[in-house]
C-alpha cells in the first residue's frame, strides 16, 4: 500500500569530467544525493541515498552544434532507510552496493576553448533494488534527467582569465 519512491525532487548533482577532443569522449565522476519519504496508514518509510559514478559517454555525430552522446556508468550507491510505525521506529538498514547504468544525452557541441556548455542527460540504473526484509524491496529502477545542466570545464575557464 505505500507508493514508490520517487526521484522528482530538485536534488545536487556535482561532477567532475575530462574531456578528449580527438577521440570525442568525456570522463565524469558525478555525485548526486536525494532524500524520499512516504507515508500511508501509519507507515511511513524515509530513504537517503548517496551516489557517486564513474562516467564515460561518446558523442555521436554533430546536428547544427547540438550532439547526442551514449554511454554507461558504474556507480556506488548507499542507502539508509528508517521506516517508522505510527510514529515508533520499527526498521533501519543500510546498504552500500555497485550498480551498472546506462547514459543517454544530448550537448552543446564542445570545442578546444569553451569553458562552459550546457547539456541534457538521462541516467538509468536497472538493478536498483533493495531487499531490506524478506520478500520486501524498494525498488530505484528510475529514469534520472538533468535538465538544462550546465558543465563548467575548470582548467579551461583559468586559460581563459588568465589571457583577459
Amino acid at each position: 500500500y505505500l507508493d514508490d519512491h520517487q526521484v522528482s525532487k530538485i536534488f545536487p548533482d556535482i561532477g567532475l569530467g575530462y574531456y578528449n577532443y580527438k577521440a570525442d569522449l568525456c570522463f565524469n565522476v558525478a555525485w548526486r544525493s536525494f532524500q524520499s519519504k512516504i507515508n500511508a496508514y501509519g507507515l511511513a518509510q524515509e530513504v537517503k541515498r548517496n551516489s557517486i559514478a564513474l562516467e564515460m559517454y561518446k558523442f555521436l555525430g554533430d546536428y547544427h552544434g547540438f550532439v547526442p552522446f551514449v554511454g554507461g556508468a558504474i556507480s556506488y550507491e548507499r542507502f539508509h532507510v528508517n521506516e517508522y510505525d505510527n510514529g515508533n521506529l520499527n526498521l533501519t538498514y543500510t546498504k552500500t552496493m555497485a550498480s551498472p547504468g546506462i547514459l543517454v544525452g544530448w550537448d552543446i557541441r564542445p570545442t578546444r576553448v569553451d569553458w562552459w556548455g550546457i547539456r541534457t542527460n538521462i541516467r538509468y540504473f536497472p538493478f536498483l533494488k533493495l531487499e531490506v526484509q524478506k520478500d520486501a524491496k524498494i525498488d530505484f529502477q528510475q529514469i534520472e534527467l538533468n535538465f538544462l545542466q550546465l558543465v563548467i570545464y575548470p582548467n579551461r575557464m583559468y586559460a581563459y582569465l588568465k589571457k583577459q
